[in-house]
């Protein structure tokens, strides 16, 4: 990670390829095309890019009245574990500090569990089969400010 530094900006149409391109190799459940370009438009979409301006990962988030609902949050494999996502949630943490922070994951996502608890996420709730394929539990978190 010493060897990146990170820029948090909007992302725009130009980034859509790079965007899908992490959005079908890196998750079982990728983000819809449809909704990844709508919260391009709407500009809520954040990526991370290094200093040679690859995309190193993507957040897409709802805006509510004082809430911030992830909808979608990934790294490119080659830069997975490498604090690309704890970067996206920290610049949320920044830019909307005074909303609060919800999201939903697989049970079976441990990797991103550990680390949304790490952000001190708290665990609020199960969602019944909210995932397909394969279906699956959601686990609520929210960040409280």
């Amino acid at each position: 990670m010493a060897t990146h530094q990170i820029i948090i900006r909007l992302a725009n149409q130009n980034d859509l390829e790079a965007l899908e391109t992490i959005n079908q190799s890196s998750s079982n459940t990728p983000y819809q095309s449809f909704a990844l370009k709508n919260a391009i438009d709407q500009q809520t979409c954040f990526c991370a890019c290094d200093n040679h301006g690859s995309i190193m990962g993507w957040i897409a988030i709802q805006k509510g009245f004082e809430l911030i609902d992830i909808l979608y949050i990934t790294t490119a494999n080659e830069f997975k574990r490498q604090g690309v996502s704890k970067l996206l949630f920290n610049y949320l943490r920044t830019e909307f500090s005074k909303s609060e922070i919800m999201l939903e994951v697989r049970p079976s996502n441990t990797g991103a569990i550990k680390l949304y608890e790490s952000l001190g996420m708290t665990f609020l709730n199960i969602r019944k089969k909210y995932y397909q394929n394969p279906t699956e539990d959601a686990l609520v978190y929210k960040y409280y400010i």
